[in-house]
């Protein structure tokens, strides 16, 4: 599976998709902010292996069967060409392998990440902890650079610590909307989905810009519960399995997680609005008035009591309106 980035845009067949975990600050990102790389993003897994069942991922992408696709780069990231850079490993004196945020232990965090404006590849996306410190701390070690056994190690103790969307109460977390059934994320709701794919991909769920591939970027914000277990110094992980392509991000960030009182228990999310009867979305392209934000997903969109119906691609007509009563419900993003 060969290893491609952004100074690999001159290779035949090469695809490009980028994006950074931002917020607390990765290996990736810090070495980009100094100066020691001038684009960390880097591009891993392609082709796609097959899945456990035997048969290949539907159309080759990763977002299908998310936590499948292997890593050949390690679980924070590694980029050969252009400067070679192992984020598998600290580097004090590059500028990172320091502890960038302490939590508290159940604590629920905000986190953030930075996905390109011109290459949005779409898809599913985690992040993760490991609580296995004799895992852990081979990563963050300078003196010690891990093996593949130790990177697949690692990946394997990931997957069994995602932090998941369903953890933090009132958080939405559908199922990919471009998901079929059958296919693996159908059932993986305890990561997060950006979609669909015809529907502004990751960058529908910007919150704001930043920097990432050199260009504009969109950055997502989420929330997540941290685990019960305390460590002076561990990981936190980022894992993108891209739709549009068949390709995978990883990420690391150092931090802590320390003890603390019980954190309270957050307020129960108001009552979802009744949807609007279907009589009243009969409304005509002309009178409809928009009724979401940028980006609104249908489920936001008729939670809010407001209508919904696809107008196609390149169309101004709102696809979430008001129903001919003109009830509105303030939005609740």
């Amino acid at each position: 599976m060969p290893l491609k980035s952004v100074q690999a845009i001159t290779l035949p067949g090469a695809v490009l998709g980028h994006g950074l975990f931002y917020t607390p600050k990765s290996r990736a990102q810090l070495a980009q902010e100094s100066g020691a790389i001038g684009d960390a993003t880097s591009i891993i897994a392609e082709p796609m292996p097959e899945v456990a069942s035997g048969r290949n991922y539907p159309g080759g992408r990763p977002f299908a069967e998310p936590g499948k696709a292997v890593s050949n780069v390690g679980p924070c990231g590694r980029k050969d060409y252009g400067g070679g850079m192992n984020w598998n490993m600290p580097n004090v004196a590059q500028g990172w392998g320091n502890v960038q945020a302490t939590y508290t232990a159940g604590e629920i965090a905000t986190i953030e990440w930075c996905v390109s404006d011109a290459a949005d590849h779409g898809g599913l996306y985690s992040y993760r902890m490991c609580s296995d410190e004799s895992i852990t701390g081979k990563f963050i070690d300078p003196s010690h650079t891990p093996t593949a056994e130790e990177e697949a190690a690692l990946e394997d103790c990931f997957q069994r610590g995602i932090l998941s969307c369903t953890d933090v109460p009132g958080q939405e977390c559908p199922v990919h909307p471009d998901c079929q059934s059958d296919w693996g994320c159908a059932q993986a709701t305890s990561w997060f989905s950006c979609g669909p794919k015809d529907n502004g991909r990751c960058k529908a769920k910007g919150v704001d810009k930043c920097q990432c591939h050199n260009g504009d970027g969109s950055l997502l914000r989420d929330q997540v519960r941290m685990p019960n277990f305390v460590s002076n110094h561990t990981l936190l992980g980022f894992r993108w399995d891209c739709e549009d392509t068949a390709q995978l991000w990883m990420n690391c960030a150092d931090v802590a997680l320390v003890d603390g009182p019980a954190p309270p228990t957050p307020p129960t999310p108001p009552s979802p609005v009744p949807p609007a009867p279907a009589d009243q979305c009969d409304v005509s392209d002309s009178d409809k008035r928009d009724c979401g934000h940028i980006g609104v997903q249908q489920s936001d969109c008729e939670q809010n009591g407001c209508c919904w119906h696809p107008a196609g691609e390149g169309s101004s007509t709102p696809w979430c309106y008001w129903p001919k009563s003109g009830r509105f419900t303030p939005f609740t993003v």
